[in-house]
């Protein structure tokens, strides 16, 4: 999950797997795959390093957890 802010300043978590595009006219849209559209107040630059840190972060945990799978498969 990603820690966004609504324009009121409200934050809020999102899912950054639900999202489909994200468009900067003016305010910051991102349109999730259902459709939804999400006003944000980060720039369409912040809101796209906050997914890829989050997904940098899920393959770093793989990578972990992976390293650990196979050395315990090797100490057998």
């Amino acid at each position: 999950m990603i820690a966004l802010t609504r324009p009121r300043g409200e934050r809020f978590h999102l899912n950054p797997d639900l999202v489909e595009t994200l468009d900067e006219v003016g305010d910051t849209v991102i349109t999730l795959v259902d459709g939804k559209r999400i006003l944000v107040a980060e720039s369409a630059a912040e809101v796209a390093a906050a997914i890829t840190a989050y997904r940098g972060s899920v393959m770093a945990v793989a990578h972990q957890l992976l390293a650990r799978t196979t050395n315990t498969a090797q100490e057998s």
